[in-house]
């Protein structure tokens, strides 16, 4: 829908989990994460959409959620806002001004 009505796309990656506060990954098994992920950065390269890899900079190594930035195992916190904000602002302005190029050669 959004390619159809011409709005720049940005595809973000699904975030780790961990079972430090309660058990996350078996609803949310890692490595379907990481496939799923896969699968979404094919996408975004397929259709000329930017990628950003959320998951790489939350994750503590060893495919789970840092401890020190969630509550819940889930969610990030500030902190783990902080983190992925210069991610996707990066990715937002990149999308962005190839759009106005594309825009403005039409």
């Amino acid at each position: 829908m959004a390619q159809t009505n011409k709005i720049p796309v940005v595809v973000c990656s699904i975030l780790p989990v961990n079972d430090v506060y309660q058990k996350r990954t078996e609803t949310r098994p890692p490595d379907q994460i990481l496939q799923l992920n896969g699968w979404l950065k094919d996408q975004a390269k397929q259709r000329g959409y930017e990628y950003v890899d959320f998951y790489n900079a939350v994750s503590d190594g060893k495919d789970r959620l840092r401890a020190e930035i969630t509550k819940d195992g889930l969610h990030p916190t500030a902190e783990g806002y902080v983190l992925m904000e210069p991610l996707v602002e990066k990715a937002i302005e990149k999308t962005l001004a190839s759009d106005s190029h594309s825009v403005g050669s039409k």
